[in-house]
């Protein structure tokens, strides 16, 4: 009997022990919170796993991660972001690049259309504007392709005094030879010009019948307010 009654009060005690160590887990579990964010802070941040943690510090293995700082009432009232990697640097630098790039393009954009807008008045004068250009690299391609003709004669001349000096079998003299070269050298040049000018003709075209467009599209004008203002100047 004594000793089943000493196991009784044993028993009562353990669990007597029990109970206060649970209560003081709790205490501790609902106090560490508080006690973390005594200075009003509280950090937030989630691992590698996508498990979400809190503490009054981010661990050293996070500090390059995402952490929110939270108040004493549990709100956001900061963000401290994840440290860039190399690539995300490089990104960054290169979406910087495209949009300085579309900005300077807006500019010029807008900078060519006030240069149009203050140049000229109507399409007419567009059209007017681009007939001086291509009369002007007409004329240049007319005294380009005389020069060839020119050059081709002269080579022509030159190989025909070659060949009744050196009767097909003698060393060419060096004045003729040089003359050759000169001449070859210079109709080269004159064919590249005129290849030039050519291109030149095209990219006039494109430009004005660019410009006509947007001359159009900036004065608000459809091909029937086009035609009554040509009739109106004539």
């Amino acid at each position: 009997m004594r000793l089943q009654a000493a196991s009784r009060v044993a028993l009562c005690k353990n669990r007597g022990m029990l109970r206060a160590l649970i209560l003081l887990a709790i205490a501790v579990f609902f106090a560490a919170p508080h006690s973390a964010m005594a200075d009003g802070k509280m950090y937030k941040w989630t691992d590698e796993n996508g498990v979400v943690h809190y503490g009054d510090h981010v661990p050293a293995k996070h500090v390059k991660s995402r952490a929110e700082v939270l108040n004493s009432q549990g709100v956001t009232v900061s963000v401290i972001e994840a440290e860039k990697t190399s690539e995300d640097l490089a990104e960054e630098i290169r979406l910087r690049g495209l949009e300085q790039e579309r900005l300077a393009a807006e500019a010029a954009r807008r900078a060519y259309d006030r240069a149009l807008l203050d140049s000229y008045e109507s399409v007419d004068d567009i059209l007017a504007t681009r007939k001086r250009r291509l009369d002007a690299v007409d004329g240049q391609i007319v005294f380009t392709t005389h020069h060839i003709s020119q050059m081709k004669n002269r080579i022509a001349s030159i190989e025909g005094e070659i060949g009744r000096v050196t009767g097909g079998t003698r060393k060419v003299p060096k004045r003729l030879a040089d003359e050759l070269t000169r001449a070859k050298n210079s109709l080269q040049e004159h064919m590249e010009n005129l290849e030039g000018h050519y291109l030149d003709q095209a990219r006039i075209r494109i430009k004005y019948a660019e410009d006509i467009e947007r001359f159009k599209v900036l004065r608000g004008l459809t091909e029937e307010k086009i035609v009554e203002a040509s009739a109106a100047d004539s």
